[in-house]
């Protein structure tokens, strides 16, 4: 017999998921990517989509993040700011508890948002040992700020960068950017990076950069001991539902606190 305890729970959540569904779609706050930007670092971090992570029953979105390539995408319906969170298993003395996952949050990213728009962004993730978190840079990847078939240039070098593309040149000023566009018939795929002493110039890198319909891109040229270095980041064109967190719902059923007897009965009704 299924208790009186158990039939409320049933009716509520049923009819909490029923108002859900029949209410409009909400759209995400944010689409986001994330990459970590020292070589060889990786951060297995979470996140709430909803940012109710003070709530037992949160749906809570785990993350993978490495160094060589953008993180997949993710969503997040929240307020700001959105927080992140490292996870570690907690042993009970108590047997009759489970172990349950302590959260420290590592760090956050603040944004504003505009009613009806959902903003897009790739964040840099920066260790701070000191503090024994994570920094963020965002940089945002609107499609007015970085359209397709298109690739952005940003500058960390103490001096002037001169860039061949193609037939496209330009100059880069330190801490500047600059765009270039994937152009039909283009003689060369590869970016040219000279510098420039005593008048002369001097090809100091060339790489192989490759956008499309499909495909933008973003690039820091830095210096590494007296040399220059290139970071390249893709971002590929993905339908937002098929995003982490995507059409999540805040809450997650528990059916680890329900009496043992009834917990056949619920995972039958569903």
């Amino acid at each position: 017999m299924i208790s009186s305890h158990l039939l409320f729970f049933l009716f509520s959540f049923t009819l909490y998921l029923s108002l859900f569904a029949q209410s409009p779609s909400p759209k995400p706050s944010l689409v986001l990517q994330a990459v970590c930007w020292d070589r060889f670092a990786s951060k297995n971090i979470c996140y709430f989509p909803w940012g109710n992570y003070e709530e037992e029953n949160a749906t809570k979105i785990n993350l993978d993040i490495g160094f060589s390539s953008p993180s997949y995408p993710f969503v997040y319906y929240g307020k700001s700011p959105l927080k992140f969170f490292e996870q570690e298993s907690v042993e009970l003395p108590d047997l009759s508890e489970r172990n349950k996952t302590k959260l420290t949050q590592v760090g956050e990213f603040t944004f504003n948002t505009t009613r009806g728009i959902i903003s897009d962004f790739l964040l840099l993730l920066l260790e701070d040992k000191q503090n024994a978190a994570i920094k963020m840079y965002p940089i945002s990847l609107m499609q007015e700020n970085l359209p397709y078939e298109t690739f952005n240039c940003y500058s960390q070098y103490k001096e002037n960068l001169y860039l061949a593309y193609g037939e496209q040149k330009q100059v880069l000023a330190p801490g500047k950017s600059v765009r270039f566009k994937n152009m039909e018939n283009q003689t060369s795929s590869e970016i040219r990076v000279f510098t420039r002493n005593d008048g002369k110039y001097t090809e100091a890198l060339k790489e192989y950069v490759k956008v499309s319909q499909d495909r933008r891109g973003i690039i820091f040229f830095s210096p590494y001991r007296n040399r220059l270095k290139m970071k390249r980041y893709y971002i590929n064109r993905s339908p937002i539902e098929e995003a982490l967190g995507y059409g999540a719902l805040p809450s997650k059923v528990q059916p680890g606190n329900i009496p043992d007897d009834n917990k056949s009965v619920l995972q039958n009704s569903f």
